[in-house]
């Protein structure tokens, strides 16, 4: 049964004129022209939304490996102060991520959903923009007066898909748009708070029911002190369509990012990064539609 719906919807995509899923690579689609364009009025709500604030970049497809393990460095070290200081405040979290403590990193090479280009070289995975990112930041920011730095891109992320394909909703490639935001202040619950604010304007454009929520530790972004998260309703299932995460100080301190402040003392700037699946938001505005897609 759930093969026939399964079948009945990706003919329901293809006679709509949105995706044909015959491409015989799994979790690969063809956008046709109808779907496409709709992507395109999609990502044209994520950039109103964004233009005022945010200057729009385009990030390489490709990140190097010693970029991504940083990051795990960043990931672990978090993870292992959380299961060590499980109840301590955050400022103890803090004294000992100054403090250079925190475990031994994971490696790319063991890392699930990542596609290896050549040896040292990837494809860059939905998670890896902020690190191909930070890894620049140091060139770009120098003082305060080059702060805030807000910017955004618009491009396809790659997982390798292991579960069951759905598509738009879960596939291996998906247009996705992320805004990072580097600031001097103490904390930036503020941004993280716009971004929210942001996405849930866009989705109540699109007539998508939804959830905003805090995610516990577990289930926040890997090396994030906390993540909020939209999911879309879909049919009574939920499907995470959004996240804006609180990174603090974590990414400038692994990545060497530093300023000048108005002291004259050097100072490591807060980082927040937030995440808005275009493609998912996509495939829960057709689902919205009487007939199941899940």
């Amino acid at each position: 049964a759930a093969a026939a719906t399964a079948s009945g919807t990706n003919m329901a995509l293809q006679i709509a004129g949105i995706v044909d899923t015959r491409y015989g690579v799994k979790g690969c689609d063809f956008l046709l022209p109808y779907g496409l364009a709709s992507l395109k009025l999609v990502e044209h709500l994520a950039r109103d939304a964004l233009g005022e604030t945010h200057d729009e970049i385009r990030l390489p497809t490709f990140v190097s490996e010693d970029v991504l393990r940083k990051e795990e460095r960043v990931v672990a070290r978090l993870r292992n102060l959380r299961e060590r200081e499980a109840g301590e405040d955050l400022g103890d979290l803090r004294q000992v991520l100054d403090d250079g403590d925190g475990g031994t990193a994971a490696t790319t090479s063991g890392r699930d959903g990542i596609y290896r280009v050549r040896d040292g070289l990837l494809l860059r995975p939905k998670r890896g923009s902020l690190a191909a990112l930070c890894s620049m930041l140091p060139l770009w920011i120098r003082s305060h007066a080059d702060l805030p730095f807000r910017a955004f891109h618009a491009a396809p992320a790659f997982e390798v898909l292991r579960g069951r394909h759905v598509p738009l909703l879960q596939s291996a490639e998906r247009t996705v748009v992320e805004a990072f935001v580097v600031e001097a202040c103490v904390d930036n619950h503020a941004a993280v708070e716009a971004a929210v604010e942001a996405a849930q304007r866009i989705l109540y454009r699109l007539g998508i029911s939804f959830l905003a929520t805090k995610r516990p530790d577990w289930s926040s972004r890997p090396g994030a002190w906390y993540t909020v998260a939209i999911d879309a309703l879909v049919n009574g299932s939920a499907v995470q369509v959004f996240s804006s995460s609180s990174l603090d100080q974590a990414y400038s301190r692994e990545f060497g990012i530093t300023f000048e402040g108005e002291d004259g003392d050097t100072q490591y700037p807060h980082v927040s990064s937030s995440s808005l699946d275009c493609s998912r938001l996509l495939g829960a505005s057709v689902a919205v539609v009487p007939g199941p897609i899940l």
